[in-house]
C-alpha cells in the first residue's frame, strides 16, 4: 500500500497535484507494464526486474503455481523462471525445507532452467530435489528414478558424462526393482538410450550399440511405436 501511495503522490504531482488524476496515471502505467509482461509486448524495462516486482507481491503458492504453469504452456521460460524461483522461496517458508512440495517445485524450476539452457543450475536444483526425496522416501524408492534421469540429462549436457552415467545406472536399478515390468518396461528403454548417448560421447561405439539393441528389444516386446535410433557408428 505504501508503494501504491508513493506512486499516486508522484503521479499526482506530475498531473497538477490532483490525487484522482495521480491514481489514474499510476494505474495506466501499471496496466501498461502488466500488458507488456503478460502479453509479450516489447518493454523498455528490464523484464526480469519488472516481472520480479510483480511476483514479489505474491505469497500464495497456489497462485504462483497456476501462473508458472500458464507461462510454461505459453513457452515463456524467462518469466516462468522468475515465478518458480519465487514459488520455491514461498513454499520453503510455509512448509519447511524438507517438504515434498518443495521438492516438486525444485523439479519444476529445474525443468524451466533446462529449457533456458542453464544446465549447471538445473542439475543443482535436481540434486536438491533428490536429497529431499531421499530423506522422505528412502534411497531405494522408485520415485527417485525420474529425478535421477532428469539430473543425468543435465550432467550430460555440460559434459559430465561419468556423473551422468552414474545417475542413469542408479535410475535403471530403481526401475528394475520398482517399475511395472521392471527392466522390460518403457522407462528402462529410455534410460538405456540415454546411457548409450553417454557411451557415444566417450567414443565407446560397441557399448552404445549394445545398449541400444537392448532398448530396441524392450520396445519391440512392448509393441511400442517409438523408435530406438541406432547411432552412426
Amino acid at each position: 500500500k505504501l508503494l501504491l501511495d508513493v506512486f499516486i503522490m508522484a503521479a499526482g504531482a506530475a498531473t497538477g497535484g490532483r490525487v484522482k488524476k495521480g491514481r489514474e496515471a499510476f494505474m495506466a502505467v501499471h496496466r501498461d507494464v502488466r500488458q507488456q509482461l503478460f502479453e509479450g509486448a516489447p518493454s523498455l524495462l528490464d523484464p526480469k526486474l519488472a516481472f520480479g516486482w510483480e511476483v514479489e507481491m505474491l505469497s500464495d503458492p497456489e497462485v504462483l503455481t497456476e501462473r508458472g504453469e500458464e507461462l510454461v504452456q505459453q513457452g515463456r521460460w524467462e518469466a516462468a523462471e522468475v515465478v518458480y524461483r519465487r514459488l520455491c522461496t514461498v513454499r520453503e517458508q510455509l512448509c519447511g525445507r524438507d517438504s515434498e512440495l518443495v521438492a516438486f517445485d525444485l523439479s519444476e524450476l529445474g525443468q524451466v532452467l533446462r529449457r533456458r539452457g542453464k544446465h549447471n543450475e538445473a542439475a543443482l536444483r535436481f540434486k536438491m530435489c533428490l536429497q529431499i526425496m531421499e530423506k522422505l522416501k528412502g534411497e531405494h524408492a522408485y520415485e527417485l528414478a525420474d529425478i535421477l534421469v532428469a539430473l543425468g540429462e543435465q550432467l550430460a549436457a555440460v559434459d559430465k558424462q561419468e556423473e551422468a552415467e552414474a545417475a542413469y545406472r542408479r535410475a535403471l536399478h530403481l526401475i528394475n526393482e520398482g517399475a511395472p515390468g521392471g527392466f522390460g518396461s518403457a522407462p528402462a528403454a529410455k534410460v538405456l538410450q540415454l546411457m548409450a548417448a553417454v557411451k557415444m560421447a566417450h567414443k565407446e561405439a560397441a557399448e552404445a550399440e549394445a545398449l541400444l539393441r537392448k532398448a530396441l528389444q524392450i520396445c519391440e516386446n512392448l509393441g511400442a511405436s517409438a523408435e530406438v535410433r541406432r547411432p552412426c557408428l
